[in-house]
């Protein structure tokens, strides 16, 4: 991850002009050479050179090693409400990206729920942010619902996102 400053003095060397650089940025986000998100709080002031790199620390929250799940044994009940109930708790994502120098949580939040992967959620204590992650809910057969013949539920619709980009990290959504 590089700083919009520095983007611009790579820029400079390359003789792309400061008034191109957001269009030049853009583009190379487009074809997926790197992430640039002008529209998200925090990020925009940021140049992710690995998309790679942003989809293994997502993915650090939605499929942790065994070697981090037992190095973090005291957020266990944590990841539990998130394969649940679909509910992520500031302690977890602060903790699972902690060592996260070049994207803060809150910034790693913002990108999650700037593409509607994650919901604020209201909470009365006020003292843990909590989001709803719709897409980590666990996946509920028929079955599961009774076999009452009164049941209003007749199929079940999967969810499907589709991007105007043509383009979808590999690996996103493992």
């Amino acid at each position: 991850v590089i700083s919009y400053s520095e983007a611009v003095a790579v820029a400079v060397v390359c003789n792309i002009s400061f008034e191109s650089l957001p269009s030049v940025l853009n583009f190379y986000h487009e074809l997926g050479v790197f992430l640039f998100y002008s529209r998200v709080p925090g990020l925009s002031q940021k140049v992710i050179i690995s998309p790679d790199w942003l989809v293994r620390q997502i993915g650090k929250l939605i499929h942790p090693s065994e070697e981090e799940v037992k190095s973090q044994p005291d957020i266990k009940r944590f990841r539990k409400t998130l394969k649940e109930e679909g509910v992520l708790g500031e302690r977890l994502y602060k903790k699972v990206w902690e060592n996260c120098i070049e994207i803060s949580s809150e910034e790693m939040m913002d990108l999650l729920c700037f593409f509607l992967l994650a919901f604020p959620m209201w909470d009365e204590s006020h003292d843990n942010k909590k989001f709803f992650v719709p897409l980590l809910l666990p996946r509920k057969s028929l079955h599961d619902f009774g076999s009452d013949s009164s049941c209003c539920i007749q199929s079940s619709t999967s969810l499907h996102i589709i991007f105007n980009t043509n383009y979808t990290p590999p690996g996103f959504f493992v």
